[in-house]
């Protein structure tokens, strides 16, 4: 049963794909980065999120530097814009252990407020000089997305607060704390943005079920789950006692439609008929051709009336179905890492890309196969003929030069 989706996969969270495709005239579709049926119709949905956390996850897996990066360029900046916003005193040679203590006794809901995303920046004067830090970030490395930019926002104001920071990033750093915790600390802030945006999607999905499981068209809390529709309840009792036959009952929690197809579920249903009869009777499906009819019977009508109210529920809260995947092949962790791999400096070529991962298509098929998810993540995919490295004229770059980077 597709439900109680996974939502991350790597080292920072749970989403694992089963489905994937290959081949040119293939779409991208959500299904292949969620297991879920349904969901509502905002511009962004939660399986565009989820496509969006397994993207940063793959950022910081393949592509490292752009972490360090970031914290290289903006990092010092926004303690020094914490520091003014909030009046406190800043220390010569921005000496850390007192500024991050002092931002850790700051009332949270000011301090996420002050630091929430990056159109909270912008309403800001006194944040010009970290908002020119970020946008230069975000160009170099191809990720100059709003979503792009919250995420930085929520890596800095996390490792802001992260107790550890101070003995790992800025000056004076001990001898005795190698890049390595450094880069360690820098990753864990990284993370922790992305858990953020995981926790968005859980609590979305969770108001979802219960506002749509919960609808008025139930008349009320009349004994079905908040996640699924009417509990599913069957009863039988032979006919006659002379057989020494007795009655069971089946009680199995509803169809929960935003998350499971209705094959899926008839299958688990029907699976838990057969443990049941097969304990009441011990012959498994042969025991009771009377228990089979009524089950079959009750089943059809429980069917026509989740179909009926799955309709209404679909059209009085403007639900959207996630495309089915017809195709087995590469899994939306390989597409997330292509784009990766192509839009995220150090750039590499689609040929690059085809021939590390063997793949049966060709680099049109690739490149079009990168279009297709950075659209639907909302990223803008970079010019495959526009200079890769340091800006032009300048000696020296944080990211590093690829050269011009073609198809």
């Amino acid at each position: 049963m597709r439900g109680r989706s996974h939502i991350l996969s790597g080292g920072a969270g749970r989403l694992s794909n089963q489905d994937g495709f290959s081949g040119e005239a293939e779409v991208t579709d959500r299904r292949q980065f969620v297991d879920w049926c349904y969901e509502g119709s905002q511009p962004s949905g939660d399986s565009k999120l989820v496509a969006r956390a397994l993207f940063l996850t793959t950022v910081q897996r393949l592509r490292p530097n752009i972490v360090t990066d970031l914290f290289g360029r903006a990092f010092p900046t926004f303690i020094v814009f914490l520091a003014d916003r909030f009046g406190i005193p800043t220390p010569p040679n921005l000496e850390p252990h007192p500024l991050f203590a002092a931002f850790r006794r700051l009332p949270k809901s000011e301090f996420e407020d002050a630091t929430k995303d990056w159109r909270c920046l912008t309403k800001s004067v006194d944040s010009k000089a970290l908002r020119d830090k970020l946008r230069g970030w975000a160009n170099e490395s191809n990720l100059s997305a709003e979503w792009c930019l919250d995420h930085a926002v929520a890596c800095l104001r996390l490792a802001a607060l992260d107790q550890y920071m101070p003995w790992c990033y800025l000056p004076p750093v001990p001898k005795d704390h190698p890049e390595s915790q450094h880069a360690w600390r820098r990753a864990v802030a990284w993370r922790r943005a992305v858990h953020e945006l995981e926790s968005e999607i859980h609590w979305s999905r969770t108001i979802l079920k219960v506002t749509v499981y919960n609808d008025p068209v139930f008349g009320g809390r009349n004994g079905h789950a908040l996640d699924s529709l009417e509990s599913f309840r069957f009863s039988w009792k032979p006919k006659t006692n002379a057989s020494g036959k007795k009655g069971f009952d089946l009680n199995h929690i509803g169809w929960d439609f935003l998350d499971s197809e209705r094959d899926e579920y008839q299958q688990l249903i029907e699976s838990a008929f057969i443990k049941r009869i097969s304990g009441r009777h011990g012959r498994g499906k042969g025991a009771s051709k009377g228990a089979h009819k009524a089950f079959e019977k009750y089943l059809r009508e429980y069917f026509e009336e989740a179909e009926a109210l799955k309709a209404k529920l679909i059209a009085q809260h403007d639900l959207v179905e996630i495309p089915k995947k017809y195709n087995k092949g590469n899994t939306a962790g390989d597409h997330v890492g292509w784009l990766v791999r192509y839009q995220v400096p150090p750039l590499e070529k689609c040929a690059d890309i085809k021939a590390s991962n063997s793949l049966d298509l060709t680099c049109a098929a690739v490149h079009k196969q990168n279009e297709k998810t950075a659209d639907f993540i909302g990223l803008k995919l970079r010019n495959p003929r526009v200079h890769a490295g340091r800006p032009r004229g300048s000696k020296t770059s944080h990211i590093g030069s690829a050269g011009r980077a073609q198809r």
